[in-house]
């Protein structure tokens, strides 16, 4: 299975300092318009990082689907309802990747 933390890279922040804040909205907005993003190339990271985070969702689902007889009713009733809010929340992301 993917480690969530593989799939989570801050690319563009990789040498930010421990205990630094997190970059937020308005620090992307700034370095885009610094001209400090490349884009063409980050896009193309984007999107494999995308791939391999849908996967990871599948092989999520496809282990939750297995092991969900064993589980509790309610148990599972919360494991799917969190699984549903990841695919939708990847579903969003995707959609706007692809209006870029």
């Amino acid at each position: 299975m993917i480690k969530l933390k593989k799939l989570l890279k801050e690319s563009t922040w990789a040498n930010r300092k421990f205990g630094e804040p997190l970059p937020t909205m308005a620090d992307y907005k700034k370095a885009h318009n610094e001209g400090k993003l490349n884009e063409k190339t980050g896009g193309q990271k984007t999107y494999k990082s995308l791939m391999k985070l849908e996967k990871g969702i599948k092989e999520l689902e496809s282990s939750f689907l297995k092991d969900k007889r064993d589980m509790q009713p309610d148990r599972a009733k919360n494991i799917r309802k969190s699984i549903f809010g990841i695919q939708s929340a990847w579903n969003d992301i995707w959609a706007d990747f692809q209006e870029r």
